[in-house]
């Protein structure tokens, strides 16, 4: 028999997550999932027998613990990284600390960047959406109780999507997009159901937070492309405005050679007076400088360009260089 517990990592039907995405997205995912699952039914004979043939496992051999599904992350205000999502197979926490934000993820394992991992950027800047004083200083809120409350929001190239899912539980009125793989983006789709069911239960009664998170959406969107969809979800519940007050690209500039398209995005999508937050590690695949050079080339194109604190984190790995958690933190603005 099926635990409940497994019953509950199971993924969740396409068509309760319409409401997240739009019809177009919903139909491209559909096929593709048609597309899979005539691709597993012709190849099962061929897949049985190579488990009779090969998949053997000796009477001593320990089997390894799978990764669950859907994994958790909560905030806290003595842990930089929060608890969850790094290091161990197995995610353990300590006591919740009153007041943080609880919030469920799912990695996608398809191809294509490093979506399939939830880097020390994503954990820090999560953290800091979490503590009011701290995001209200960063994203300079006139009122910060809570300062994300009714910010429409953007998250690019979100992976797991945490500090997007943290922003909607402060009231931010969520769109959330990684790159155009089906895979990945039914997983967010999936991730943000997920977390506005439990904010609901959170919730007792209708109030802004709930009333602003029930806004939340999620789009497959390549940098550079046209941003149509994106507008269009956002002004769904409303005027879409001039467009976002926040824009987050956690861990986003490692590759060069999308430095053009990324900041070409973010300057159609920003708001005149929205704030764009990029925290990054340096993952060593190029020369420190080059991945630095994303912000010579924001200031020609006429953002302001502020580079804050420096704050060590856990890597994402145990073995891992201590680099890969070092988060740098950069915060432009439209001049």
């Amino acid at each position: 028999m099926t635990s409940q517990a497994s019953k509950n990592h199971e993924p969740t039907p396409l068509y309760e997550l319409r409401e997240r995405i739009s019809p177009s997205t919903y139909q491209w995912i559909q096929a593709e999932e048609e597309k899979e699952k005539r691709a597993l039914e012709e190849d099962k004979d061929e897949a049985l027998q190579s488990c009779q043939l090969f998949h053997t496992i000796e009477d001593d051999d320990e089997e390894e613990e799978p990764i669950e599904r859907v994994r958790e992350w909560i905030s806290s205000s003595k842990n930089v990284d929060g608890f969850g999502g790094y290091s161990t197979r197995k995610e353990q926490f300590i006591e919740k600390e009153d007041g943080a934000i609880q919030v469920k993820y799912i990695l996608s394992d398809k191809a294509g960047g490093h979506g399939d991992d939830l880097w020390a950027a994503s954990r820090y800047i999560a953290n800091v959406f979490a503590d009011s004083k701290k995001c209200c200083e960063l994203i300079n809120a006139n009122e910060c109780e809570p300062p994300l409350l009714g910010k429409s929001f953007l998250e690019l190239g979100a992976g797991g999507g945490v500090p997007s899912w943290t922003a909607m539980k402060c009231g931010a009125r969520v769109v959330c997009t990684d790159q155009s793989i089906p895979d990945r983006i039914r997983c967010l789709a999936e991730c943000a159901q997920r977390n506005l069911q439990d904010l609901e239960m959170e919730v007792t009664e209708e109030n802004a937070i709930l009333e602003n998170a029930m806004q939340v959406s999620v789009c497959p969107f390549d940098w550079g492309t046209s941003p149509d969809e994106i507008i269009s979800l956002l002004g769904k519940h409303g005027e879409a405005s001039d467009v976002f007050d926040v824009i987050l690209a956690a861990d986003c500039v490692y590759i060069p050679q999308c430095h053009d398209v990324l900041l070409m995005s973010i300057e159609r999508l920003l708001s005149k007076d929205g704030v764009a937050l990029l925290p990054f590690a340096l993952h060593g695949n190029t020369k420190d400088e080059n991945v630095w050079n994303i912000f010579e080339k924001a200031k020609e194109r006429g953002f302001e360009v502020e580079v804050m604190e420096k704050i060590q984190l856990t890597p994402q790995a145990i073995g891992m260089d201590e680099r890969r958690g070092l988060v740098n933190m950069v915060r432009m603005r439209k001049i």
